[in-house]
């Protein structure tokens, strides 16, 4: 249902990064605070602005440094 209605409203997000730092880190681990700033314009009107938070979790793999978890709030 969010998905018709944004699809149906037309919406447009833009989201910026505006902070982060580390939380906790290890040799094969990395936990980020990163702070985001967020607009929204949904069918032409005046855009909304919403601050967010995102815990992300990064793990060390063969391949490099991989996104293992993202909490929002």
């Amino acid at each position: 249902p969010v998905k018709q209605r944004t699809v149906d409203a037309r919406a447009v997000t833009d989201t910026k990064v505006t902070g982060s730092g580390v939380v906790a880190a290890d040799a094969d681990q990395v936990q980020a605070l990163v702070l985001l700033d967020q607009r929204t314009r949904a069918n032409g009107g005046p855009p909304s602005f919403t601050a967010r938070r995102a815990l992300v979790t990064m793990v060390r793999t063969d391949g490099g440094w991989l996104v293992d978890n993202v909490q929002t709030r």
